[in-house]
């Protein structure tokens, strides 16, 4: 895990103006809050604005939020697009192969090349070029269920907002660049490459449930790098590792560091499950109920405790729970991680250490 921080910029962190790299690095970022990419960005850079995300996303639109790995929302890099959509095409399930489906994908890229919508406005643009009152309610039913294969198509895409209304565009129309086409193994390749550059060494299994299929697909993923992975052992456990990363994997030291990972955190959800030495009891305390993700602390290149955080316009109160007691240097260096939280997030700082 040290190695693994080390390569997602938790150990050395860029400036706030290469926050598109990071997102790069991590292979995306899980976006069911928005609140916790603007904190795992912040965790990996250094002088970010608290708008920076705002920006990248809504002005310059470096960034872009869409459903992805897993049918989970992410938020992924703008010029990196069309390998990530030809990759999300190759998936099967989610409708996929629904021919309801493939005629929804039609209809809504059709109605958001011409404009960004709301959720209802959308589903009326379907029902008017479709006159079929199941395919506008197939947008305007269940959250994302139908959603998710239009943006694996490639025909849909998160814009900004209409006051509290969600809004929906293409990535093409949004980003104002068309999405060339990229080979479907081709994108495979370069995702597992991606993955194994930030999380690895990783299993199959690893590989698996974060891109969110079988076993025997991660595999041949994993198949099409060719000689550029090697199999190594972590903990006894066969994994993979790219080969130009061997010796550094080797010679990486450890670290007494301490970083606070926000909830769905990609070096949290990426982490071997089976690995205590990584990953110790209790692991419900982190992987909870409903898929819910922790915010956690890490130290050392464990995962040691978890915390969570208020902030209003004035006050920002952190709790700090170890798994185990801390001592007056390891709080320290905690608290010090806490101070330069408070001041991205602004407000007078309360610490309680719940251990």
């Amino acid at each position: 895990m040290t190695w693994r921080a080390q390569r997602q910029h938790l150990t050395s962190r860029l400036p706030a103006a290469r926050l598109t790299d990071v997102v790069s690095r991590l292979a995306g970022v899980q976006a069911q809050l928005l609140s916790s990419v603007q904190l795992a960005l912040w965790a990996r850079t250094d002088g970010l604005d608290r708008e920076a995300l705002t920006d990248a996303l809504w002005r310059r639109r470096s960034l872009v939020k869409l459903w992805g790995m897993r049918g989970t929302l992410h938020v992924l890099p703008t010029d990196e697009l069309a390998t990530w959509l030809a990759a999300f095409g190759t998936y099967r399930g989610y409708g996929m192969d629904d021919a309801r489906v493939r005629t929804l994908v039609e209809h809504v890229g059709a109605a958001l090349d011409e404009a960004p919508l709301t959720r209802a406005g959308l589903a009326d643009a379907v029902l008017a070029r479709s006159g079929s009152a199941e395919l506008a309610g197939m947008v305007a039913g269940s959250w994302g269920l139908y959603l998710k294969p239009v943006a694996f198509r490639g025909q849909l895409c998160f814009a900004d907002g209409d006051g509290t209304l969600v809004r929906f565009s293409t990535p093409a129309r949004w980003t104002g660049a068309p999405v060339d086409p990229v080979a479907p193994a081709t994108a495979l390749r370069r995702v597992a490459r991606r993955f194994l550059a930030a999380h690895g060494p990783a299993t199959e299994v690893d590989l698996a449930r974060w891109w969110g299929v079988g076993h025997g697909q991660s595999r041949r993923m994993l198949q099409l790098l060719g000689d550029e992975v090697r199999q190594v052992r972590v903990a006894a456990t066969p994994a993979w590792a790219l080969a130009e990363h061997l010796d550094s994997l080797v010679s990486t030291e450890p670290t007494a560091r301490v970083h606070l990972l926000p909830a769905f955190d990609q070096l949290t959800l990426t982490a071997p499950r089976d690995e205590r030495a990584v990953l110790p009891a209790p692991r419900a305390r982190v992987f909870r109920d409903q898929g819910w993700v922790s915010p956690v602390l890490l130290r050392g290149g464990r995962v040691a405790g978890v915390w969570r955080h208020r902030a209003t316009t004035r006050r920002l109160t952190v709790e700090l729970e170890p798994f185990a007691r801390w001592g007056v240097r390891a709080r320290a260096t905690t608290e010090r991680e806490v101070e330069r939280l408070a001041s991205f997030l602004g407000g007078s700082l309360t610490v309680t250490w719940l251990r």
